[in-house]
């Protein structure tokens, strides 16, 4: 694992804590595993593929990611404009 410091880091970046996110994801498996309903938790949210083996791992059927173009689609906006943003590295550091 990489030793830099955290006011090194490019940002925006995805920090975890690793015992508190390994908790959660047993935590989650426990909760569904006593009902009726699988995990299927969705990409968009971390957009990690490490961090969608882990989800799998624990007991997830599957990773949900849908295209927001698909999204809109499938609810009768076919002819909203996309947008992407590149984050660029120079953005300001947050205090």
């Amino acid at each position: 694992m990489s030793k830099r410091k955290i006011q090194d880091l490019d940002t925006p970046a995805l920090l975890l804590d690793l015992p508190t996110m390994e908790s959660n994801l047993r935590k989650m498996a426990k909760f569904i595993s006593q009902g009726k309903a699988a995990l299927r938790p969705h990409f968009k949210n971390h957009q990690n593929v490490w961090l969608s083996k882990k989800q799998l791992e624990a007991g997830a059927i599957g990773i949900s990611s849908a295209p927001r173009a698909h999204v809109w689609r499938s609810r009768g906006q076919s002819r909203r404009r996309m947008e992407h943003r590149e984050i660029r590295k120079n953005i300001p550091r947050a205090a």
